[in-house]
């Protein structure tokens, strides 16, 4: 069987779909479904690996000798060996190298994508007119600090803006060859106290902005690129927020959702709250077990399930996507002028939704889990219905990542870990 996708993202044209599968890149043609591109992860993290570990060693070697203690003799005999790289042992959780995220820059000339061991951004020239059939050009792989969580890039699409588990946001430039040195002295433009989920750049004034979301309930609205100068905070979330989108049909307007049972709109330029949509009945009917809370954290009844958005994705002329991870459905929502939040239609799907992701020409393509090869689906967006498109089923038979049973599938529902127990 097809490995599901677990990104999708679509070029601004609709020309070309980028998806991100276990640790490989694959870009295909909308129109054939021929594939045009790919990128599979090889790093070797080994050596760095080993070399962190022998920095350790020295550190601890000085540290005794400022103390004036005496390393045993055992330890004098292996000061001198190769540097072990811890191995996970028997009984470890299994560990998945993937990508964690694609970003297409607003000019639509890179693709940037987040990668999982090394803790890198990865930043490829989009080039069709490429003779080797790959329109992937890879220009640098840059490092940093802390494993990535979230990408986006400057208006300008100069720079690369990218936000990690510790909370921190890093910029580096997108055209220079060569790599930024990042390390654990590096300032960040900004920074959290817990784990950036999020973050996007808006424009009022000809002056940009960073607005950013974490594992807790704050957005931050900073200068950008002077970070550290707090333009605004918006409240109204009670739980982690996963989502903060500025639709392009209104520049002024931000989406935010994550752990709670609602959608929000705001005014981002003026820190003031539009709306507060209400998902719990809708989504309802469409939650299950996997919904459920765990059992430490269940209510009286034993029936408390948690709603967790993964994406919410603009359509234009006054429409958005809302997907409820873990669902069979996505919700098209009408954003007015004033914006009004209100349910436009569900579009419901025969298997659970993963990703979702539109372009202008009135697609929404949705990567489903799919034990068949059928792991695409399109809706049309000027009717909300489900449609065939022989060059988006192409791409699902296309793509060359097959595994043998469902046994085998990398996650692929993970917003939900990002809830904070009491026990946090």
């Amino acid at each position: 069987m097809k490995h599901p996708f677990h990104i999708v993202l679509s070029s601004t044209d609709g020309e070309l779909l980028f998806t991100a599968v276990q640790n490989q890149i694959q870009v295909f043609s909308t129109a054939n479904g021929a594939r045009v591109g790919h990128w599979i992860d090889e790093v070797d993290t080994t050596e760095s690996l080993k070399e962190k570990v022998k920095k350790e060693q020295e550190r601890q070697i000085k540290e005794n000798e400022a103390e004036g203690k005496e390393p045993s003799k055992k330890k004098r005999k292996s000061n001198n060996t190769e540097p072990k790289v811890p191995t996970p042992g028997a009984g470890a959780p299994k560990v998945f190298n993937y990508i964690r995220g694609l970003h297409l820059t607003n000019d639509g000339k890179h693709l940037i994508a987040a990668t999982d061991l090394d803790k890198a951004g990865v930043i490829f020239q989009i080039n069709k007119d490429d003779d080797t059939n790959n329109v992937l050009v890879l220009i640098k792989r840059q490092p940093f600090p802390k494993r990535p969580s979230a990408i986006t890039s400057s208006t300008t699409s100069t720079e690369l803006l990218l936000g990690d588990k510790f909370g921190d946001v890093y910029s580096v430039p997108i055209n220079s060859d060569a790599s930024t040195e990042i390390n654990s002295e590096t300032e960040p433009i900004l920074g959290h106290v817990s784990m950036l989920t999020d973050l996007t750049v808006g424009v009022h004034d000809t002056k940009q902005y960073v607005i950013t979301c974490d594992r807790d309930e704050h957005i931050r609205v900073s200068n950008y690129p002077q970070g550290f100068i707090i333009k605004d905070y918006l409240f109204g979330h009670k739980e982690f927020v996963n989502c903060v989108v500025i639709p392009e049909d209104k520049p002024t307007m931000l989406l935010s959702a994550g752990g709670d049972d609602f959608l929000i709109s705001w005014n981002w330029v003026e820190a003031q709250k539009l709306d507060e949509f209400n998902l719990r009945d809708i989504i309802e009917p469409y939650m299950s077990h996997f919904h459920l809370a765990p059992s430490k954290f269940q209510n009286e009844t034993g029936d408390l399930k948690e709603i967790c958005v993964s994406q919410i994705v603009p359509l234009g002329n006054g429409k958005v996507a809302v997907l409820v991870e873990h669902t069979k459905c996505v919700l098209i929502m009408n954003l007015n002028q004033e914006g009004k939040l209100s349910l436009d239609k569900i579009v419901d799907f025969p298997e659970m939704v993963i990703a979702i992701t539109a372009s202008s020409s009135d697609k929404l393509i949705a990567s489903v889990e799919s034990e068949s090869d059928n792991i695409l689906q399109v809706v049309d967006i000027s009717t909300n219905e489900i449609v065939q498109d022989d060059g988006i089923a192409a791409i699902s038979t296309n793509s060359t990542v097959e595994i043998a049973s469902k046994d085998d599938l990398y996650p692929l529902y993970t917003v939900y870990q990002l809830r904070k127990r009491k026990e946090h």
